[in-house]
């Protein structure tokens, strides 16, 4: 959680990098979520015409970027080569968190949560109509690396 030291502003895609490493399994479905708090870090309502949270949801194995299509601000995915990842393997990836405009004011809270994504069957296969993306992939434990 992040408390905001001034007012501000955006409006746009959320490009979220990370480094993993799945320790148990040749595979994770990811989902970062960012949303904003009360000044007390309770969660806000979402009202009918505008969300207080963005989501992005990626499967590791379908992680290898577009080099055509992406850019520094909007990675994009191919899925077409699964990459799996060998148990301890720290690898990259590029989660686009879908767009959102939000004002935030002094003291309010912005919080990024990142977690195993384990209900995937439908949104997994309405998306990239993929038929080896109809399971979850979420087993085991994830090492999550921060740093510079």
């Amino acid at each position: 959680m992040l408390k905001v030291q001034e007012d501000f502003e955006f409006c746009g895609y959320i490009k979220l990098r990370l480094w993993v490493s799945p320790l148990d399994h040749d595979d994770m479905d990811l989902e970062a979520c960012m949303e904003k708090l009360t000044l007390l870090g309770a969660k806000l309502p979402d009202m009918p015409t505008s969300a207080r949270r963005a989501v992005g949801n990626i499967r590791l194995s379908l992680r290898e970027l577009d080099p055509e299509r992406s850019t520094e601000e909007l990675p994009y995915q191919t899925i077409c080569h699964i990459q799996k990842v060998q148990p301890g393997q720290i690898v990259p990836v590029d989660i686009c968190i879908w767009p959102m405009g939000m004002k935030f004011k002094k003291g309010e809270v912005m919080r990024l949560t990142i977690s195993a994504y384990k209900n995937t069957a439908r949104r997994w296969a309405d998306v990239y109509c993929l038929r080896q993306c109809q399971d979850h992939r979420s087993k085991g434990r994830l090492y999550l690396y921060a740093g510079k």
